[in-house]
């Protein structure tokens, strides 16, 4: 860092040389310019209004002779050779890189940290989810012909759903089931009348240890009801799972999510409304937070890091200067 503030001091210097023959600019920043000397200064260097607009920000901060006594000293010539100095690329960019590598040698076992415990939760959810808990399967028909009122023959159709609980045993089950064919399955259905689809609840209330099997009375159009009959390959059974309980808990997707620490469900659903909307997901953001939470909550981010040690490189620079640019009063 020594050399970096070697060539600060070098580069203020040759700043502040080509600056000094512009009368303007040997005034004290406790004088406001008239409007043809900031008019004198800006054709030559458009980035004077920046500086000006610094210093009548300040004077609302300079209401008597002790304030402007501390801070007479400062011209807009030595003001603004500062302010240039330190936003040049030849002192930012070497000085942000290094102090960049800098935070990164003292965070970067976080940062590994931070993505172990992203990945642990992500198998916790993975591993918890309503469907990684049951299988639900179609398995198979029974067809049972009665002769109604009317003397007519009526099909009466069950079909048979096997429930299988895959690691521990389920209080509850809320779902839905429905039969379609292949092409309403493969993204067709949105196009399909009204009718073509029938949504039948399955809920199951009663404790299940063991694969069992249920016999129900689905409601159904009519072609799907013949197509299942009729054995016909096209038919594809398809659920939805609203949520499972077990030993008092539930596994739906939001009740996972909050048992996990703060910054880390931020993290999840921050990731997945960015994979659904398309926006920018500020990785680096939602880790520094995880960090901050669960490793060590003194972490401080990068781009806060880098602006506190620049401050003290710029601090160097010209002390008095630095302190009326960060000056709010008293």
């Amino acid at each position: 860092m020594l050399n970096i503030l070697n060539k600060i001091i070098v580069l203020f210097a040759g700043c502040f040389i080509a600056f000094s023959c512009s009368d303007p600019l040997d005034k004290s920043v406790v004088e406001p310019l008239e409007a043809k000397e900031i008019d004198r200064v800006v054709r030559k260097d458009k980035s004077f209004l920046a500086t000006y607009s610094i210093v009548e920000e300040k004077w609302n901060y300079i209401h008597s002779a002790e304030d402007s006594a501390r801070w007479s000293g400062i011209t807009y010539n030595r003001l603004h050779n500062y302010l240039t100095t330190i936003d040049s690329p030849q002192l930012k960019s070497p000085l942000v890189t290094q102090l960049r590598e800098r935070w990164e040698k003292m965070y970067n076992d976080h940062l590994v940290q931070a993505d172990t415990i992203i990945k642990e939760w992500r198998e916790y959810l993975y591993s918890h989810s309503a469907d990684s808990l049951v299988k639900i399967e179609f398995d198979g028909i029974e067809v049972e012909r009665i002769r109604n009122a009317q003397q007519q023959i009526d099909t009466l159709l069950k079909v048979k759903i096997k429930i299988t609980p895959l690691k521990f045993a389920i209080d509850s089950l809320i779902a839905n089931y429905n039969f379609t064919t292949a092409s309403h399955h493969n993204g067709t259905v949105k196009n399909a009348p009204d009718d073509s689809i029938r949504i039948n609840p399955l809920t199951i209330n009663k404790k299940l240890k063991e694969p069992r099997s249920l016999k129900l009375y689905p409601d159904l159009p009519k072609d799907i009801k013949e197509k299942l009959i009729a054995n016909d390959s096209t038919i594809v059974f398809n659920y939805t799972l609203f949520d499972i309980y077990a030993g008092g808990k539930s596994y739906i997707t939001d009740s996972l999510l909050a048992d996990m620490p703060k910054s880390v469900q931020t993290y999840l659903l921050a990731e997945k409304y960015a994979e659904d909307t398309a926006p920018v997901f500020d990785h680096k953001f939602y880790i520094e937070n995880i960090i901050k939470e669960l490793v060590n909550e003194s972490f401080i981010s990068q781009s806060a890091y880098i602006k506190i040690n620049s401050e003290h490189y710029y601090r160097e620079i010209d002390s008095l200067v630095f302190n009326f640019i960060n000056y709010k009063g008293l």
